[in-house]
């Protein structure tokens, strides 16, 4: 049985925005004047800020097989295209491959009989669109109810780099963890930029989660204009969301010397980066701090590129210390 758009639509979750565009079903975590915005930086943030990353259907149904036709087009410098598919909140399966050239392909996953809860992550390396689903003949489906709200703001680890899995990344294992729904607002390379926390999302957040502040320091910023930055955007966050929890992840261990460029830049070395941004955040009551160097093991191990973006394993672990450090 083939679903009508609407019903496809009102069972997604992570979007913003949800379309139909040149006979493909769309789904945009961020509205299109964020991502015309980023068009106008150099590098490829704006077709991050393209990708799919949180974006899941999320629906009750008793049908023994979906199957999803769909085209994937590229949305990171790494394209990943497994589409994870969880059931009655257990990993299920893990299913697509990593071809962003937006040809037409399907996934295809048989269930066992009876009512379940499905849940299907889409990717978080690329920007995949729908062109079809389909399920058991004479099956039910109807959308998972709402939870509880939270918000994830962030550069290219909150986003997902470079996890094969788009329900394994710290963001959607916290969510997991904790039973939130969630928008994930990640964007590779971002910096603290007082545009993206104008998003509006269509319900009061119960937390918003901020991690930024490697690629500040990286990219050489200065500490005036760092703190000018992180001044903009914190006041704009906490009179947006006057009720919500609001938590800042500061950067994460990072092996300064693995990408030859040493580990001193503008604001001096990386470790002088946490007390400088400690002391603009103490500015703002409301905002908790959590050093993201206890979150992720400090070895090379932990990370896909040995110095910045952690792996499977490296996810795992920021994903359970946060969340220990969320249940104190």
């Amino acid at each position: 049985m083939k679903l009508q758009d609407k019903q496809i639509f009102d069972i997604v979750k992570g979007a913003v925005v949800n379309e139909e565009c040149n006979g493909l079903l769309c789904f945009n975590r961020l509205p299109k004047e964020i991502v015309n915005y980023y068009a106008s930086f150099e590098g490829e943030r704006h077709i991050r800020a393209t990708s799919t990353s949180g974006v899941r259907l999320d629906f009750i149904s008793d049908t023994e097989w979906i199957k999803i036709t769909y085209r994937l087009f590229k949305a990171a410098s790494q394209p990943r295209g497994a589409f994870d598919i969880w059931v009655n909140g257990e990993f299920y399966t893990s299913v697509g491959d990593n071809l962003d050239d937006g040809s037409e392909r399907s996934i295809e996953t048989v269930f066992e009989k009876g009512e379940k809860h499905i849940t299907v992550y889409l990717p978080c390396l690329s920007r995949a669109s729908v062109s079809s689903m389909e399920i058991s003949d004479g099956a039910f489906i109807t959308p998972a109810e709402d939870k509880p709200l939270a918000l994830f703001f962030g550069d290219s680890i909150t986003q997902g780099y470079t996890s094969s899995f788009p329900s394994l990344t710290y963001v959607s294992r916290v969510a997991e963890h904790f039973g939130w729904d969630f928008y994930n607002f990640g964007i590779g390379a971002d910096i603290y930029n007082s545009e993206i926390p104008t998003v509006t999302v269509d319900r009061t957040p119960e937390i918003v989660f901020t991690s930024y502040g490697t690629n500040d320091w990286s990219t050489g910023m200065s500490a005036g204009a760092l703190k000018k930055n992180m001044r903009e955007y914190y006041n704009i966050l906490c009179e947006k969301y006057p009720t919500s929890r609001l938590v800042a992840i500061l950067p994460i261990w990072r092996d300064c010397f693995a990408d030859n460029r040493g580990d001193v830049r503008t604001i001096g070395k990386f470790d002088e980066l946490f007390p400088f941004m400690r002391d603009v955040l103490r500015e703002f009551p409301r905002v908790e701090i959590i050093d993201g160097r206890e979150l992720v093991p400090h070895a090379n191990g932990m990370f896909a590129d040995a110095y910045l973006h952690p792996n499977e394993t490296g996810y795992e672990f920021y994903a359970a210390r946060l969340c220990a450090k969320m249940s104190k």
